[in-house]
């Protein structure tokens, strides 16, 4: 037989009632199951006070608790997003939880477009955004369905920019997945995903995008840049040698003739210089008449200097 406290909590848990909720948690004999029933209603309802009030008041509440379907007070109250909030801030809430179907929170706030909720979701350390439910569906791919995957910004940067941006590699591997993403989109200032990846020394992006179809290696920003050019200009060794595996231009230049050695040549990094010698043309000057020698030279990097001076010399030797 159900109590009447307990018919008393679940009916103000419902209405949005905390004072009450309080009053009733106040009763030592309310059993667990009880408060547990309460904070899922709650959190159903959007009752973003309730899941407050029990969360702070009840002790032994489980955050996790499941219903009949496996439903987590999380996974009730994805569509709203104070209850989401609320949730997040308790110790021990499980953000992969999964019903019966196999779907989770993250899914059903992305399937309905709950943005503040799918923030706060991604936001939250180890959540599993790669997670499928039992039909074999993501968050994103739930998400993508009813949104242009290659839409953006005002500043003409489109999400899988951003992932790039920040180096979330899942985040990059999901929107990859999707079969209308544009991999060579690019900025208001032509500035590619691969680009951005190259600019941040983001490696394992790097790698997951040249292993995409159709990714253009060679492509150049609004002032001819090219990705292999920003890498060799930071200094990442690695990413220029991914490049170089990827049959990229060494020969490209830039608005105003530079190449990839040429840029690694004025930063001094000459390991960069080493690794582009033999796949481009030494003597090749730029818009100002001068080598790769000449800038090194300029710059006072005498290292990369005698290295250039010597392969300059077989090269002239070999003409």
């Amino acid at each position: 037989m159900v109590s009447p406290s307990h018919v008393l909590l679940i009916n103000a848990a419902c209405d949005g009632d905390a004072e009450t909720v309080r009053g009733a948690l106040a009763d030592t004999s309310i059993p667990l199951k009880s408060i547990n029933d309460a904070l899922r209603d709650a959190a159903l309802w959007g009752r973003a006070n309730v899941v407050k009030t029990i969360l702070d008041s009840a002790k032994s509440v489980n955050v996790n608790d499941v219903d009949l379907f496996n439903r987590t007070p999380l996974i009730l109250g994805a569509l709203h997003g104070d209850v989401v909030r609320a949730l997040l801030a308790h110790n021990g809430v499980d953000v992969n939880a999964a019903d019966d179907s196999g779907r989770r929170a993250l899914m059903t706030a992305a399937e309905n477009g709950v943005i503040d909720v799918v923030r706060a979701l991604l936001a939250y350390n180890g959540v599993d955004v790669n997670a499928a439910d039992d039909s074999g569906r993501t968050a994103l791919m739930m998400a993508a369905e009813e949104v242009n995957v290659n839409a953006a910004d005002r500043g003409g940067r489109t999400a899988l920019m951003m992932a790039v941006q920040k180096g979330d590699i899942d985040v990059v591997r999901a929107l990859l997945a999707h079969k209308r993403v544009n991999v060579n989109a690019a900025d208001n200032s032509g500035i590619t995903a691969l680009m951005m990846a190259a600019e941040e020394g983001h490696i394992d992006v790097v790698r997951a995008l040249l292993a995409h179809d159709g990714v253009n290696v060679d492509a150049a920003d609004n002032r001819q840049n090219t990705a292999l050019m920003i890498a060799a200009y930071k200094g990442y060794a690695n990413i220029v040698q991914a490049f170089l595996q990827y049959s990229a231009n060494a020969d490209a230049v830039s608005k105003y003739g530079y190449t990839a050695l040429m840029l690694a040549a004025h930063e001094g990094h000459a390991h960069i210089v080493h690794q582009l010698m033999s796949r481009t043309d030494i003597s090749k000057r730029n818009k100002y008449g001068q080598m790769a020698l000449d800038i090194a030279l300029a710059q006072n990097h005498i290292i990369i200097s005698l290295i250039l001076r010597s392969s300059l010399f077989l090269f002239l030797l070999i003409l």
